[in-house]
């Protein structure tokens, strides 16, 4: 039987998306450094795999070695432009770089190629709440329920925010959006006791 390190070794050049797969499973595994070792072999049999690049990069930056994860996240951008899922990570690595506007220029071109990308308009809404732009925030946040508007856990952290910034009846709004939500999610079974 074949050991992670002779496979890493003895994999072909046209084979370089097995070690991207290995890698993620190692990462799913929790072994990191063996992850990136894989994804390098990978990079070096195929240098234009834009996966190998992101997915080195979202580990790189998992264990706080955030320039090499930005690195790695311009080449996956770089190989492939239209990548929002690496644009949307790149934006991780730089709110831990400290560079809070670069990372909102991140997500921005993340919602660009998918204007419905929660997860993005969620995060620039939280790096605005950082930066103090309220409004900006809650304008992303409200983007974040248009897309899932039966996000109750959202909705009830928007009302406690607008109720921070002292705008009494949308929060008094959002708070009954969670009410409704739980509410459309408890169903009653045959016999009327409610179920979930």
């Amino acid at each position: 039987m074949e050991t992670l390190e002779d496979l890493l070794r003895d994999t072909k050049s046209d084979e370089y998306y097995l070690l991207v797969n290995l890698g993620n499973a190692l990462v799913r595994l929790g072994q990191r450094e063996k992850a990136i070792a894989f994804y390098d072999r990978a990079i070096e049999l195929n240098p234009n795999c834009s996966e190998a690049w992101h997915n080195r990069g979202n580990v790189l930056n998992n264990v706080g070695k955030n320039e090499e994860a930005l690195a790695s996240f311009d080449r996956a951008i770089e190989i492939k432009p239209d990548s929002y899922d690496s644009w949307y990570s790149r934006g991780f690595a730089l709110i831990d770089l400290g560079k809070q506007e670069e990372a909102i220029a991140s997500f921005d071109r993340a919602i660009a190629i998918k204007p419905d990308f929660d997860l993005a308009w969620n995060c620039r809404g939280r790096v605005l709440v950082k930066l103090g732009r309220y409004d900006e925030a809650v304008a992303a946040f409200d983007r974040v329920l248009e897309i899932k508007p039966d996000d109750d856990d959202l909705w009830f952290k928007m009302g406690i925010f607008l109720r921070f910034l002292g705008r009494d009846e949308e929060a008094r709004v959002s708070f009954g959006r969670v009410i409704q939500t739980i509410a459309n999610k408890v169903k009653p079974d045959k016999y009327g006791a409610e179920n979930n």
